[in-house]
């Protein structure tokens, strides 16, 4: 139509030009405008590329950086689960995790909370009507008993430090004035009677590290008193999932610490809403949080505070964990079968992990197909 006008209208010569000028648009709105959109929109998710987009070699290395959750027994580890999310008397849920290096502990223990979270959560929306925000969902706390050096010299209280002050916003390393404020605006916001007191303020500045020394010169009945008020503040609108690792290693002023703390929580316990999962590597019975534990369950003692729910290094370790892990690596079958008769007797992840990281270092590991 257009070519029509303009050899009416005009000459040939622009009845080409007009043509020429068509076509270019044509090509332009055919071929590049769908090009540019597709551009604005990788814009907008370029960050958002995470390790599921990987392929190949680069996917295998992010998987083995933090590979996904395998559990060897997972009626076991929905037991656990349950355990928490499906108690409702009013005793302390605790749950004890032993078993040997790099068996997997602290992730398994981390999967268990994640797992009430989303329990809990899910049926407290559904209670609600609506999503739940924020400072309504589950808190996971996680405090970790530091290894002794070999001068034998331990920070006290660190598990609890660390994970109070994560919880709070205050920094380990900050400025002694700037934490003490930041600290006391946390608490207030908490509306924590005990712990703004002079006193409970001093206790919790010194657990988080204010000033060097400070937690060993306080009172352990006040820092007591403090956490297990903390604790309970929060707790009253949403669930507590506190993860202790490591207690092999726990420094005797820690463990006293730790050893109060739940029997203060058990005068004031609040509705059921305040739960723990400790790990440790194995240890007799002579270990003081093992023999606490044994002392204050209630399949131990009538007089007991606490329910103890025991996981075993059976559950965690196990013949099948390397082809378990294999598989998920996507090795094909020949690769695995090599693979297999090398980790022979070996039935811990940690170790087969760090192993492929090194072959993979190695470029010992090659793709094959897609």
């Amino acid at each position: 139509y257009i070519a029509t006008y303009f050899y009416i209208k005009f000459d040939l010569t622009n009845t080409l030009i007009a043509s020429s000028i068509v076509l270019f648009l044509s090509v332009i709105i055919y071929y590049l405008l769908p090009v540019t959109i597709k551009l604005f929109e990788t814009v907008d998710v370029e960050d958002s590329i995470n390790v599921e987009s990987y392929k190949g070699l680069k996917w295998l290395a992010s998987k083995l950086i933090e590979p996904d959750f395998y559990p060897i027994d997972k009626v076991l580890f929905n037991d656990a689960v349950k355990w928490i999310a499906d108690d409702h008397d009013e005793h302390i849920e605790l749950i004890y995790i032993e078993a040997d290096q790099g068996c997997g502990k602290t992730r398994f223990a981390n999967e268990i909370a994640n797992e009430i979270a989303n329990i809990e959560d899910a049926k407290k929306a559904e209670g609600l009507k609506r999503d739940l925000k924020d400072d309504e969902k589950t808190i996971i706390l996680f405090g970790d008993c530091d290894e002794p050096t070999e001068s034998g010299i331990v920070q006290p209280y660190e598990p609890f430090s660390q994970a109070l002050g994560e919880f709070l916003g205050i920094g380990q390393f900050s400025n002694p004035a700037e934490k003490a404020e930041k600290l006391k605006s946390g608490l207030a916001g908490l509306a924590i009677n005990t712990a703004m007191n002079a006193s409970g303020v001093g206790a919790f500045t010194s657990l988080m590290g204010a000033e060097e020394g400070d937690a060993a010169k306080t009172n352990v009945n006040e820092m007591t008193k403090v956490i297990a008020e903390t604790l309970t503040s929060i707790s009253s609108t949403r669930k507590i999932i506190f993860i202790l690792d490591d207690t092999q290693w726990i420094d005797d002023e820690t463990f006293e610490l730790f050893e109060n703390l739940l029997c203060e929580l058990d005068k004031n316990f609040n509705d059921n809403q305040i739960s723990f999962i400790l790990t440790s590597r194995r240890v007799d019975d002579s270990d003081k949080v093992k023999k606490f534990l044994n002392a204050a369950s209630l399949t131990q003692s009538k007089d007991g505070f606490m329910n103890v729910h025991a996981i075993e290094e059976s559950a965690l370790q196990h013949e099948s964990i390397v082809k378990g892990l294999l598989e998920n690596l996507k090795f094909d079958y020949n690769a695995q079968e090599h693979l297999a008769g090398y980790f022979e007797g070996e039935n811990r992840p940690l170790p087969v992990i760090n192993t492929l990281k090194l072959l993979l270092d190695k470029d010992y590991i090659i793709e094959v197909g897609d």
